[in-house]
């Protein structure tokens, strides 16, 4: 079974992207270069300079990425390129939120993510994950976008004008970013792509 398929099974309702929506920006609307009163990294920052300047404790890739939902979430990512601060208080990684930063082979930052509760992913910088949400278009697979950016659960399934059975699927995306893809359901084929943020 595909994992369109299995999010099928899986489907929510809209409360879940609108909670996505509030945390997303719980973490990220607030003033450019500060995230909860402390200094943001910058695309092309070294890993230690992260690591000195955000003011949480590691958390073990290894340990994140062998434990679901992290391995189905995270499961575009190459865990060789990722350092990971847990930011909640509490020792349950399926509680609260986990930053995960992605560097290149060089050592240098490419992408920062707040992941909450193991599922809901929001990037804090404008990195390679933003990139990858804008340049998504009609007709790719579904399956392909889960690839580059993560199996997410859809929001809608519905027919269309034409009577087609459509799931609808939302990625938060850089700052008021949220992007909607509307998938064919039969075909699993990306019909729109639309960013309905702020």
């Amino acid at each position: 079974m595909g994992r369109m398929a299995v999010a099928m099974q899986r489907g929510t309702g809209f409360n879940e992207v609108f909670s996505t929506f509030a945390i997303y920006h719980t973490c990220i609307g607030l003033p450019s270069g500060t995230l909860l009163g402390y200094e943001l990294p910058s695309l092309g920052d070294s890993r230690k300079h992260c690591i000195d300047i955000l003011p949480y404790n590691s958390v073990s890739v290894s340990e994140v990425l062998s434990t679901q939902p992290f391995k189905q979430r995270l499961s575009f990512l190459d865990g060789r390129r990722l350092y990971m601060w847990r930011v909640s208080k509490s020792e349950s990684l399926n509680h609260g939120s986990i930053y995960v930063g992605v560097f290149d082979e060089d050592d240098k930052l490419v992408d920062l993510y707040s992941l909450w509760n193991g599922t809901r992913l929001a990037p804090i910088v404008k990195g390679e994950y933003a990139s990858k949400l804008r340049a998504l278009t009609e007709k790719m697979e579904i399956e392909y976008v889960f690839s580059i950016l993560g199996p997410i659960q859809p929001i809608r399934y519905y027919r269309d004008a034409s009577g087609r059975w459509m799931i609808d699927f939302v990625y938060p995306g850089y700052a008021h970013d949220l992007w909607k893809i509307s998938v064919i359901a039969g075909e699993g084929i990306v019909s729109t792509v639309k960013n309905v943020g702020i």
